[in-house]
């Protein structure tokens, strides 16, 4: 989110050897596919089915399913068979802080995980917008859980303080900016000629001309922000590619705070043009601030279509969990929310993958809910009809026999 965010976050991972291992399992020269599934009735998880409840298709053809079992963390809880298999069931969880701020909920969260969730044998890696920290299973078996978190949290606490404060100090600057910009709006075409000549104050024209200055530093400071928060098609691909070498069930917590971008309230702004119709084309810059809607997008060069299939391809759960913090108050000044286009690209990368989406100012309440959700599930294995190492994206749509039940899992894979 914020200095080298989306960058950092991305990239930390080109140190570790990118394998190309596939996510199928082959037996005797067959493909056969693994699909984990999660099926809710509301919110509830339904734990009854069996290989006989379920139908796959490809492509819109029917596969036939070969095994399908219930998985509880990392136990295999039933099985029902037509081909036997051997599921890895060892897990690997990756927690991203994509935050500027530190709260104590951070805490909770981090403390609940270690204790609930983070168990022997399991691989761990949290990345701050500084570092990624790697958990080696020596902790888990000589530390206490509190003692893991309270090592955590500080590293995680340091980071983010450390690793955004460029991106705090920009957006004190545009509140800084825009305080100045409003400033300058209430006293531009004001004063008293007398003054003017005594030269005691600003004429028009130097008003204007120190409105413009403010304008060309907010539009600067706005590109530098910018510049820090941008996405890196290239390493998202990487990391989805590191995660489909990874052995057994994935999962990727990405917390998200969001965010507001300090701007002039439109209601000044249409006040002052109205007024000073002849200065209309000086400040045309002004412009963007009147309609709220058509304020500042940031242009996202990103393939979504081509990074959610990756995402589902690596068999991974992205689980995006935004952080719902207040809007701030300030006199003259309107906080306009700027995490949609963020939004989008993560919430098809969640849905993509099979993955849990929540908002909450709470993130010790996201992460219970991600994690509950991520506990228990079935894993689906079918053999494609026809199989052909094409190259291309082959979509896969499961469905419950006679049920009207919320069937979440992982959209396709690429046929190599």
């Amino acid at each position: 989110m914020k200095k080298s965010t989306i960058i950092i976050f991305f990239g930390l991972f080109l140190f570790i050897p990118l394998l190309g291992q596939q996510s199928f399992i082959p037996q005797s020269l067959v493909v056969n596919v693994e699909v984990p599934i999660r099926v809710f009735a509301g919110e509830k998880f339904v734990s009854d089915l069996d290989i006989n409840d379920f139908q796959v298709f490809e492509n819109g053809i029917e596969q036939k399913i070969e095994a399908v079992y219930l998985v509880n963390k990392k136990t295999i809880k039933r099985s029902t068979e037509n081909t036997k298999f051997f599921p890895e069931t060892a897990r690997t969880f990756f927690l991203f802080f994509e935050v500027s701020e530190y709260t104590a909920y951070m805490k909770d969260a981090l403390d609940f995980f270690c204790a609930e969730i983070i168990l022997p044998g399991d691989k761990l890696y949290i990345i701050t917008p500084i570092k990624t920290y790697k958990l080696v299973d020596l902790a888990l078996k000589n530390k206490t859980p509190m003692d893991i978190s309270k090592e955590l949290n500080g590293l995680l606490r340091k980071d983010i303080m450390s690793g955004n404060s460029e991106y705090r100090d920009m957006i004190q600057n545009l509140i800084q900016i825009s305080r100045q910009l409003i400033a300058d709006i209430r006293s531009a075409g004001s004063g008293d000629p007398s003054r003017q000549m005594a030269g005691e104050d600003l004429s028009t024209s130097q008003k204007i001309m120190k409105l413009q200055e403010h304008l060309l530093s907010y539009n600067s400071e706005l590109a530098r922000l910018d510049t820090i928060r941008k996405i890196d098609q290239m390493k998202l691909l990487d990391f989805a590619r590191f995660l489909k070498g990874e052995d057994g069930q994935k999962h990727v917590f990405l917390f998200y705070q969001r965010e507001f971008i300090p701007q002039l309230d439109s209601n000044l702004v249409n006040e002052f043009l109205s007024v000073n119709m002849e200065y209309a084309d000086s400040f045309s810059a002004l412009n963007m601030f009147r309609e709220s809607g058509d304020f500042h997008k940031r242009d996202i060069s990103l393939d979504v279509d081509l990074v959610k299939k990756a995402f589902a391809d690596s068999s991974i759960s992205v689980h995006f969990l935004m952080i719902s913090n207040p809007r701030r108050f300030i006199e003259g000044i309107q906080m306009k929310e700027s995490s949609e286009d963020i939004f989008g690209a993560f919430r098809q990368m969640a849905l993509a993958s099979g993955g849990f989406m929540e908002s909450s100012a709470r993130p010790d309440i996201l992460m219970q809910n991600a994690t509950s959700a991520a506990q228990n599930y079935y894993l689906l294995y079918y053999t494609p009809k026809d199989y052909v190492p094409d190259g291309r994206f082959k979509e896969i749509r499961v469905r419950i026999k006679g049920r009207n039940l919320k069937v979440i899992h992982r959209k396709g894979y690429f046929s190599y």
